[in-house]
């Protein structure tokens, strides 16, 4: 069975796109890679690593490439998780039956995936059932946040070499009224059985 450690973006909250999660709830869920490192691998030996919590290394097929004019929705199968990358086409031009690789973090689909699901052609599944095994709130270190006289800005999630366990701390749930500049990290754990789509 599947084991992940995903970020979760507290934006999703705020936004109405997912419901604030609890241990122990049971979740169906789909997923994206950020990568700035994506690059043609010839090896065509697939695998999806761990590297440090939601930070992962990868080899996988893409199977799938929905584009418009000026980027594209890239579907990669690792044989042990799907998930899609967006991608500019001036940067990476895609095509399916390539095999490629890199690192990144593996992040909760923001909703790119589950709400435009009916416009993507023949889409392959992209959807797994967890139950939720642990959640801890990583606050954002002060020198990422820029403060001005009247506000504020930083980033939705870090990278794990960008925070260190001093700024994790272990919950039992998501708060959607927390005044902490903070994204959450989930320990998911897959289960067989089937659950409802959690996306709002």
């Amino acid at each position: 069975m599947l084991n992940l450690c995903v970020t979760f973006e507290r934006w999703y909250l705020g936004d109405g796109t997912y419901p604030p999660l609890h241990n122990g709830q049971k979740v169906n869920l789909s997923f994206y890679v950020s990568t700035n490192d994506l690059k043609i691998d010839n090896t065509q030996l697939c695998y999806f690593k761990q590297l440090y919590n939601s930070d992962y290394s990868f080899c996988g097929q893409i199977i799938r490439n929905y584009q418009d004019e000026d980027s594209q929705l890239v579907i990669i199968d690792t044989s042990t998780v799907k998930f899609y990358i967006e991608l500019p086409i001036q940067e990476f031009k895609a095509v399916v039956g390539q095999f490629v690789s890199g690192t990144g973090q593996l992040l909760v689909d923001y909703y790119m995936w589950v709400e435009n699901l009916e416009n993507y052609q023949n889409p392959p599944n992209l959807f797994y059932n967890f139950i939720v095994d642990k959640i801890r709130e990583v606050i954002v270190p002060e020198k990422y946040i820029i403060r001005a006289d009247r506000s504020i800005s930083y980033p939705s999630s870090l990278s794990a070499k960008d925070y260190s366990e001093n700024d994790i701390v272990e919950v039992e749930s998501m708060d959607n009224n927390s005044e902490n500049i903070s994204f959450y990290l989930l320990d998911l754990k897959e289960i067989a059985e089937d659950v409802p789509r959690t996306f709002y």
